[in-house]
């Protein structure tokens, strides 16, 4: 199950490499990182925060359903914390540094468009442009 979810994931960082690459024609690069990196965690930690993620995930999608529906403007951030990579980036003219929240189980990239005065809590991500 995690090969196939790496895979997903290397598959959706090169396609949006080379479909920025194409419409730039310039070199693309993207720093991938874990969201736990830099936190000092032991191997027993990060596996423990590993499968809390997971499960956090599994109850998640279990309690939504398949139908849950989306209301423009309004963004549950819950589900953050469970971000397992996140890609360092930059987007326009000038470029704007941002970080993106790979979701491997879907062909979706999140990202902040405009600066956020008064929204939801972010516990994972300053997603502040």
């Amino acid at each position: 199950m995690g090969n196939k979810m790496l895979h997903k994931l290397v598959l959706l960082v090169t396609m949006l490499a080379i479909a920025s690459a194409i419409a730039s024609s310039a070199p693309v690069r993207m720093q991938l990182m874990h969201t736990d990196a830099g936190r000092g965690l032991t191997p027993r930690e990060l596996l423990h925060r590993m499968a809390q993620r997971s499960r956090a995930r599994a109850e998640r999608l279990l309690s939504e359903g398949a139908s849950v529906p989306v209301t423009p403007g309004k963004l549950d951030a819950s589900g953050a914390p469970d971000t397992e990579y996140l890609a360092h980036f930059a987007i326009g003219t000038p470029a704007q540094p941002v970080q993106l929240t790979l979701d491997s189980g879907s062909d979706l990239i999140w990202t902040q468009c405009q600066r956020c005065i008064s929204c939801f809590n972010q516990p994972c991500l300053p997603l502040t442009v």
